[in-house]
């Protein structure tokens, strides 16, 4: 069974990239969104398994979406995939109810790794 993933990034570039490594290793991307208004909109029509969920996003910050996604949906699972590696934030995450963290730039494999520790939790 594939699990579905959405992500959301404001980069094509990089969303191209993560939908072609997702889709290699097994998973099927339902939607992608380019900014956070676009990303709750998506969110309760597509109900995915996961959120792969950029920071910074050039309407709402992605914390604030990641708060509205799990106000929705008490048992989303949102991973946040970012550039930004302060520590503070990294906590302010977690303890909003993201299921992990994952530094741009990342490899394959980590990102995988990531993937499955959010879905098994």
């Amino acid at each position: 069974m594939s699990r579905k993933i959405m992500i959301v990034e404001d980069r094509e570039s990089i969303t191209t990239v993560m939908v072609e490594m997702l889709n290699v290793s097994g998973y099927e991307v339902v939607a992608t969104a380019k900014n956070g208004s676009e990303a709750l909109d998506k969110y309760s029509s597509h109900n995915p398994d996961l959120v792969l969920l950029d920071l910074v996003l050039p309407d709402i910050s992605g914390l604030e979406v990641a708060r509205r996604i799990l106000e929705m949906d008490h048992n989303a699972r949102i991973l946040v995939v970012t550039a930004l590696s302060d520590e503070g934030m990294v906590k302010e995450c977690v303890d909003t109810g993201c299921r992990g963290f994952l530094l741009k730039p990342y490899r394959m494999v980590e990102m995988i790794r990531e993937i499955e520790k959010a879905l098994s939790d």
